[in-house]
């Protein structure tokens, strides 16, 4: 089922999900380091339960926002493109913001691809 304004996928893409899962990672990292410091200074630290509420959340979230990556680019490559361009070469390459074929199938993407790039190129193309 594809959203006929924008002939995508309804809901997040695959693009949006991957920047989502790198700042989760980032946070949880972060929150790591930071129950590391804690553990090898000040051990009694940790026994606040606050850790574990902030914890425990983003590990569950890290792992649904994983599966749901993961679904949401197979429902996306089973469609015949991907918002992923460095991933899947050889599939069409949509806008992940509006739809637009920025490269087509089969194409070989530019080594300096940049997707900022590709839309003024589209546009151009449009004569927009």
């Amino acid at each position: 089922m594809v959203d006929p304004r924008t002939n995508l996928i309804p809901g997040p893409t695959a693009r949006w999900l991957l920047f989502a899962r790198v700042w989760m990672f980032g946070i949880f990292f972060v929150d790591m380091l930071t129950m590391l410091a804690f553990a090898i200074f000040d051990f009694s630290a940790l026994r606040n339960p606050a850790w574990y509420v902030i914890m425990f959340p983003l590990i569950v979230a890290f792992a649904i926002s994983n599966v749901y990556y993961a679904v949401v680019k197979k429902r996306e490559l089973a469609q015949g493109y991907t918002t992923l361009p460095m991933d899947f070469p050889n599939t069409e390459v949509r806008d992940p913001a509006t739809g637009n074929v920025l490269n087509a199938a089969g194409q070989p993407l530019p080594d300096d691809f940049s997707l900022k790039r590709a839309r003024a190129e589209y546009a151009r193309s449009q004569g927009v």
